[in-house]
Parts: structure tokens; sequence; C-alpha cells
């Protein structure tokens, strides 16, 4: 569902469910994960200048498999089994005719574990 009232605002809401499987060889066993992921971003346009997003995603994960390996990481995303919280901002803007500015910031939150936090900047040159 999107709202978008004109040039500058769009707002969007999403949901999505993605079921994963591992079979593994003679029939030793499948396992699966059950992702549910709810979330909203939006983006502001600063007309001839840049741009702001930002986002926020509620993610439910039912994991069946074994805990520690590259497996579970796969098939959850980096997540972990239970709830988890993701959001994200992301700013761009021109600066002068050939110089662009870039700030990203991420974090994710999983139910037993602290928040993680990541960061970058970049500015570009055009010639």
């Amino acid at each position: 569902m999107v709202f978008q009232p004109g040039t500058k605002w769009r707002v969007r809401g999403k949901f999505k469910y993605t079921d994963k499987l591992n079979f593994k060889p003679e029939n030793v066993g499948t396992e699966q994960a059950i992702l549910r992921d709810a979330g909203i971003d939006g983006k502001y346009n600063l007309l001839q200048r840049g741009s702001i997003n930002a986002s926020f995603n509620f993610i439910s994960i039912t994991y069946d498999g074994a805990t520690g390996n590259t497996v579970e990481f796969e098939l959850l995303e980096g997540l972990k089994a239970g709830l988890n919280f993701t959001w994200s901002t992301f700013f761009q803007m021109r600066v002068g005719k050939n110089m662009q500015v870039n700030l990203q910031y991420n974090g994710r939150k999983s139910e037993d574990n602290p928040a993680v936090h990541t960061g970058t900047v970049q500015v570009r040159a055009f010639f």
C-alpha cells in the first residue's frame, strides 16, 4: 500500500511472508524458517537538492533447525528466531554542481541480543 500525496512525500506499508526450507540428503530431515515481515517506509524529496529515506520493520521468525551455523544465518537472513526489529535512514544531498554526500544509518535488534548500529558516509565528486 502506497500513499503519495504529491511529488515530495511517499509513505509505503508492506507485509512479506517467506517460508524457507533446507532439505538434507538421505531422509535426515529438513530445516524450516518462516519469516513474517511487516514494515513502513517513507521518502521525502528535497527538490533539486536530495532526498531522505527512512524505514522500520518488525520481523517475526520461527525456526526449527540447529543454531549457530551458516544454514541458520542464511535462512534467517542474519537475524535470530523470535522477534526482530530493523530500521534505517538514508540522506542524500547534492552539494554544488558536481558533489554528492550520502549518509546512511542502519540498526537491528533481536529479542535477546543488544541492538547493532552501523553507519556510513560517502562523498562523491562528478567530473
